[in-house]
């Protein structure tokens, strides 16, 4: 459910506020980046990317290191 940029932008909006002044349109389009990836990224300790993973969002870069 959470995959769905609308559901996701109600909720943020409802419980998040920062984002309480913001259209749910504004949020979907403006601060929910990319497409999610529903299945494609392993969650569970063992079966995670071993490599650095780059979150790129708002000119700020987090890295993170799985190993």
């Amino acid at each position: 459910m959470l995959s769905q940029k609308k559901i996701l932008a109600f909720i943020l909006k409802r419980m998040v506020e920062e984002f309480k002044d913001e259209s749910v349109q504004d949020i979907m389009t403006k601060y929910i980046e990319d497409t999610p990836r529903i299945s494609q990224v392993p969650v569970h300790p063992d079966e995670t990317n071993q490599e650095i993973e780059r979150i790129q969002g708002n000119n700020v870069i987090f890295i993170i290191n799985t190993k």
